[in-house]
C-alpha cells in the first residue's frame, strides 16, 4: 500500500474514534481520550513515514 492509502484509512479510523469518544465519552473525560487518540495517530503517522522511507531505501 502506498502512504497515502495507509493515511486515508488511518485518518477514517481516527475521525470515526472521535465522534464515537464525543457522543460515548462523559464530557469531563472526553478530552483527554481526544488527546490519546491524537498522540496515537500522529505515532501511526510516523510508523508508517519510517517504514515508507525503510522500503523506499532498499528498492
Amino acid at each position: 500500500m502506498t502512504f497515502k492509502k495507509l493515511f486515508n484509512i488511518g485518518y477514517a479510523v481516527f475521525l470515526l474514534a472521535c465522534l464515537l469518544v464525543y457522543f460515548l465519552i462523559p464530557h469531563t473525560y472526553g478530552w483527554i481520550v481526544l488527546v490519546t487518540l491524537a498522540v496515537l495517530f500522529g505515532t501511526y503517522q510516523l510508523i508508517i513515514l519510517w517504514k515508507m522511507k525503510q522500503r523506499r531505501s532498499t528498492s
